[in-house]
């Protein structure tokens, strides 16, 4: 199971457990593509996980993570790894903007932690 704290824009969670996180927008976002991304560094121009929702017909938009998304996160036996999350919003080739973060405040993690058991 995954957490995520709205307040930091922390997320935890296990590494091959799937994950459901909510996005609600202000204003609608159907004449968008909504990026959800996860890095292990900031600037990797790469994402390990991406999901794209394109022209979503609501304000709410729901980002899924498989187990199989969450089995390429790396972590340690013992502890958790560092990865770096984000959403950006696009409109053609025109238009780009960051959501999340904002306004350069609280660059959003994630903290992996190592998977119990096996299916």
């Amino acid at each position: 199971m995954f957490e995520f704290n709205e307040k930091n824009f922390l997320i935890r969670g296990r590494r091959g457990d799937s994950a459901r996180f909510i996005l609600n927008f202000s204003s609608p976002v159907d004449e968008y593509c909504i990026h959800f991304f996860i890095n292990k560094n900031i600037g990797d121009k790469n994402p390990i996980i991406e999901k794209k929702i394109l022209n979503p017909p609501t304000k709410t938009v729901a980002i899924e993570l498989t187990s199989k998304d969450t089995e390429k996160l790396e972590c340690p036996n013992f502890g958790f790894e560092l990865y770096f999350w984000g959403v950006k919003i696009h409109k053609g080739e025109n238009f780009t903007q960051t959501i999340i973060p904002e306004k350069f405040k609280n660059l959003p993690q994630m903290h992996i932690y190592p998977s119990i058991g096996e299916v």
